[in-house]
């Protein structure tokens, strides 16, 4: 075997176990041997990128494309970058070139989807999953991306199912683990929903959905801070835009309920009206506040070895 092969071996191994810091130091000696490896530049670029060198990671999808412009992992990936970056339309030419080289790549139908829900197209992110699923019928990752819609729309029942197929499908899948704990939590669960956010960080140390329930399983244990959750819950099933309007909203029928009802019936009932908004106002705030915290201090708990 190659030193070439072998070093894309090792940076490989680093990608999958979540340590793309690990993975930067084995591609930069495959690309010293051979720096006209497209392969090799497109994957430091999105390690570069998940490691917060954004300008070097732009100029090695550069260099990828100018190397292989017809290679489909190599769209796919400038695709990706461009996507996190927030350059939604040129994400979309890579990915919708990806899909068009490799078909059958179930990562492309994913970081597609996750373009339209991030743009506020999601009515298209469902089926092009559900087509990357014809596409790639045994890949795990698809049916947990449509799991998850399904849970944000509150159909449990059709989510356990893509949740359960997608740990036969592969038993250590990470993210298969926090679907299911999210469907436990949310039937109230929450031993359960946290022994399965351990099983995914058995797998992945430093796996965020991971660590976000198991935040949102303490929250929902507290009877105060419980509250929020379901409040925060049901946000994602009224949508994206609705946090602020519905606080602003709020304000407004106060205000023109208290204009119209209560100032000609009770003053004092019209006062208390508004101290009830102001406490609900302040609550989510501060309940929110101390959901990031909580979180925050989960993800600086896990600290990977530079050398890892």
């Amino acid at each position: 075997m190659s030193d070439i092969r072998q070093l894309m071996m090792l940076a490989e191994r680093h990608i999958n176990l979540g340590n793309p810091r690990g993975a930067i130091k084995p591609l930069r000696e495959a690309l010293a041997k051979d720096p006209d490896h497209a392969l090799a530049h497109v994957y430091l670029g999105m390690c570069l990128h998940d490691t917060d060198h954004h300008r070097e990671a732009n100029t090695e999808i550069e260099a990828a494309l100018r190397l292989a412009p017809e290679y489909g992992f190599v769209r796919y990936g400038a695709g990706v970058v461009a996507l996190l970056q927030s350059r939604y339309r040129l994400a979309e030419e890579h990915l919708d070139a990806a899909r068009r080289l490799i078909p059958f790549d179930a990562r492309v139908y994913r970081s597609l989807a996750r373009l339209y829900d991030e743009t506020n197209r999601a009515k298209r992110a469902l089926p092009t999953l559900e087509d990357g699923l014809k596409a790639a019928p045994d890949d795990p990752g698809l049916r947990v991306d449509i799991g998850q819609h399904l849970v944000d729309a509150g159909k449990l029942d059709a989510a356990a199912h893509m949740a359960a197929d997608a740990l036969a499908l592969d038993p250590d899948n990470a993210d298969a683990h926090v679907l299911t704990g999210q469907i436990r939590l949310r039937r109230g669960d929450t031993a359960g929903a946290r022994e399965h956010a351990l099983l995914a960080l058995r797998v992945n140390a430093a796996h965020r959905g991971a660590l976000h329930l198991i935040s949102s399983a303490k929250f929902r244990r507290n009877p105060l801070l419980g509250v929020w959750w379901h409040y925060a819950v049901w946000l994602t099933r009224v949508g994206r835009i609705w946090p602020s309007g519905l606080m602003v909203g709020s304000f407004v029928i106060l205000r023109v309920f208290l204009l119209v009802v209560l100032v000609s019936i009770d003053p004092v009932l019209g006062h208390l009206a508004i101290a009830l908004w102001l406490v609900f106002a302040v609550y989510t705030w501060t309940a929110a506040g101390l959901f990031k915290r909580t979180l925050r201090r989960e993800i600086e708990s896990v600290r990977l070895r530079p050398d890892f």
